[in-house]
């Protein structure tokens, strides 16, 4: 099975330019979140992770020239990654991913001390799905108080040890 990480980097090649070159040279194939999301959804949700590492956090693929670059390719990976999922005809996949998005970025600034990790979690474990209004209602609650306990909520129950520990190194 070829790793998420791996369609990435073929798709950072292909698409040339300051995403090839931004490439590591030595990429780190460590996916994070494929067991939760399952292999249909792993390449889309890795590649918007990614995204997010390349704006916030620390990169396991690419090692941009400078912050305008990482911009860059932190936005071709979102847009990536959303098109990916898109292309599983999923559409409540999609907007809880654009949701993901909005969230965390936000949070960055509004509450940087809120626990992103559970936001990240609950939408891995929720894709694919039928839709949870619990979902909805906890993504609110972190949306718009910081809070993150009715996401622990969700994810309670699951060992998701080695998912934390990877999200605390590269969202630094």
């Amino acid at each position: 099975m070829t790793s998420p990480l791996d369609v990435i980097v073929e798709a950072a090649t292909a698409a040339g330019g300051v995403f090839a070159r931004s490439l590591c040279a030595d990429p780190l194939d460590e996916p994070i979140w494929h067991e939760l999301t399952g292999a249909a959804f792993a390449p889309g949700f890795e590649a918007i992770y990614e995204g997010y590492l390349l704006h916030y956090g620390t990169s396991r693929l690419f090692a941009p020239a400078s912050a305008e670059d990482s911009l860059l390719c932190g936005d071709f990976l979102y847009a990536r990654g959303l098109t990916w999922i898109s292309q599983l005809d999923d559409a409540p996949a999609v907007a809880a991913l654009a949701e993901l998005i909005a969230i965390v970025s936000a949070a960055r600034i509004d509450a940087p001390q809120a626990d992103g990790f559970v936001l990240w979690a609950a939408t891995a474990i929720g894709l694919g799905a039928p839709a949870d209004e619990r979902f909805g209602l906890a993504r609110s609650a972190f949306a718009e108080r910081a809070d993150a306990a009715p996401l622990e909520a969700l994810i309670t129950g699951r060992d998701l040890s080695r998912e934390r520990a990877a999200h605390v190194r590269f969202d630094s």
